[in-house]
């Protein structure tokens, strides 16, 4: 098999171009070798998808445990929103309800009236 064409160049700024006539002659060993240059840039071809494609599967794989971390982040954050939002309301009973500040120091404290008697009892331990 024999290719034949003419390799132009052209040059910008210039009118001119120079033309090269070219014979390429495909058999016998320019045959074998153009097989194995097309094989090496198939497989070529094929470590470059493999690439991107295990480079895309690892960025993948982060993106899923950010997500999945990032889900657990918002969860735990409601959490803390609704413990503030009950410290909150302790607080202002504290501050602002009278009767509840009593009952709480005398609850957490051991506060009482001075007219008051208060009585203490130890827990006793269950046999095991």
């Amino acid at each position: 098999m024999t290719l034949k064409g003419v390799i132009v160049f052209s040059f910008q700024g210039l009118n001119r171009s120079l033309k090269f006539p070219i014979n390429i002659v495909m058999a016998g060993k320019f045959a074998s070798l153009a097989q194995i240059i097309l094989g090496l840039l198939g497989a070529l071809l094929v470590l470059v998808v493999l690439s991107f494609s295990a480079l895309f599967l690892q960025s993948y794989r982060e993106y899923e445990h950010f997500k999945s971390k990032e889900l657990g982040l918002e969860k735990r954050l409601g959490q803390l929103k609704d413990d503030i939002s009950e410290k909150e309301k302790y607080l202002d009973l504290v501050l602002h309800e009278p009767d509840f500040l009593e009952r709480v120091v005398r609850q957490k404290l051991g506060y009482a009236r001075p007219e008051e008697t208060i009585y203490r009892f130890e827990k006793e331990e269950e046999p095991e």
